[in-house]
């Protein structure tokens, strides 16, 4: 009998980041998933029992990350704006972000009905920042700005360094100092 615990569950997630970024998404199979887990094919299939329910807890994981972030922060004018900046900067600093990136996008790359989940989380989030009690516009401004650089860095488009990075971090947070929605 197989346990079905959370930390079962995030290993598989965790093992599939790492496949996707190690040899690229098209190799991500249940077979080389399970092997990277160290579970047979028999025992992933137990959690998830398709590629596509694989792919989805993927979405759903980085999901929820940064709807816990959204969601703990506070309440005063720009909160959440500066938590979505925080959510994307500090993490995809990190190893762990720039797999957890891998993974969101190598799901969507390789199921694009998993677009169309993305994009209801990305209008949620914009109406999220809408409310944030500063200038729409700004907030708008912001998270297009923050999209960009997560795009940028995981593509390698010029992938900002950290000294650029941070500087462009405190030019985001300044537009959010004086911005109130009055």
């Amino acid at each position: 009998m197989h346990s079905n615990t959370p930390a079962v569950r995030q290993n598989i997630l965790a093992a599939a980041r790492r496949v996707i970024s190690r040899d690229g998404a098209e190799a991500l199979t249940i077979s080389s998933v399970a092997e990277e887990a160290g579970l047979s094919v028999g025992g992933l299939r137990y959690h998830f029992r398709s590629k596509h329910e694989l792919l989805a807890a993927l979405v759903d994981a980085m999901v929820a990350s940064f709807d816990q972030a959204l969601n703990s922060a506070g309440v005063e004018p720009g909160a959440k704006t500066r938590a979505y900046i925080s959510a994307t900067l500090d993490v995809e600093s990190s190893a762990q972000g720039s797999t957890a990136s891998t993974g969101l996008l190598a799901a969507v790359a390789l199921d694009s009905s998993l677009l169309e989940v993305l994009r209801k989380h990305f209008q949620r989030w914009q109406e999220m920042l809408d409310h944030d009690g500063i200038d729409p516009s700004i907030t708008t401004v912001v998270r297009l700005a923050i999209d960009g650089w997560w795009l940028a860095a995981f593509l390698g488009l010029a992938a900002p360094d950290a000294r650029r990075t941070s500087a462009a971090r405190e030019v985001l947070e300044s537009m959010l100092g004086g911005a109130t929605d009055d």
